[in-house]
């Protein structure tokens, strides 16, 4: 038996990555709107930043790259605010100033994909086929 995981995915940097799957991140910034609401793969990329890793007590060695690592929803998508800044920095998510014209994709229930599934990444919401056997 198998089951079918989401066919969008996006790709963020760790430790980015890590910190959505752990429930700390709850918005991901764009500089881009999406109509989209559901469920989406998050991707994790090859590129690592070392000194955020570090900010989030987070370890390199621990952090997946170049694979499909988890499941989360999109439930909202709202301009970026100082507030939503706030927020993300208390949860150490978020390490700059605010930004104004970004967007703030609303992110809510992740869950982590066990193991972690090689996959390229794309710019953007791409499409990602992937059937995990169910055990």
């Amino acid at each position: 038996m198998s089951t079918s995981l989401p066919d969008r995915a996006l790709s963020v940097r760790q430790p980015w990555a890590e910190l959505i799957l752990a429930g700390r991140k709850r918005y991901e910034l764009r500089s881009w709107r999406t109509s989209y609401r559901g469920p989406i793969l998050i991707h994790s990329g090859l590129r690592v930043e070392a000194k955020a890793v570090a900010l989030a007590g987070l370890h390199n060695q621990a952090l997946a790259t170049g694979a499909l690592v988890g499941v989360v929803e999109i439930a909202d998508c709202q301009p970026f605010t100082e507030a939503i800044a706030n927020e993300m920095r208390g949860a150490l998510a978020y390490l700059g100033d605010w930004t104004p014209n970004l967007f703030a994709w609303e992110l809510a229930n992740p869950s982590r994909l066990n193991p972690p599934i090689s996959h390229s990444g794309r710019l953007g919401l791409f499409r990602a086929r992937v059937v995990m056997d169910a055990t």
